[in-house]
């Protein structure tokens, strides 16, 4: 796929396995931190209608 091509592509450059692991690591860190923030922000607008509206 497009993700295993990007790899072979980052490989051939030169960047290192270890820094290839990191941004993987990286993006799976930041795909849960925006999970949450979305589940805060509907959770918070949830509160200020219910009380509010």
């Amino acid at each position: 796929g497009t993700r295993t091509r990007m790899l072979d592509i980052a490989n051939t450059l030169g960047v290192s396995q270890t820094v290839i692991r990191y941004i993987e690591t990286r993006t799976t860190q930041d795909k849960w931190i925006l999970f949450v923030g979305i589940i805060i922000t509907v959770f918070l607008m949830w509160l200020i209608v219910h009380y509010f509206g």
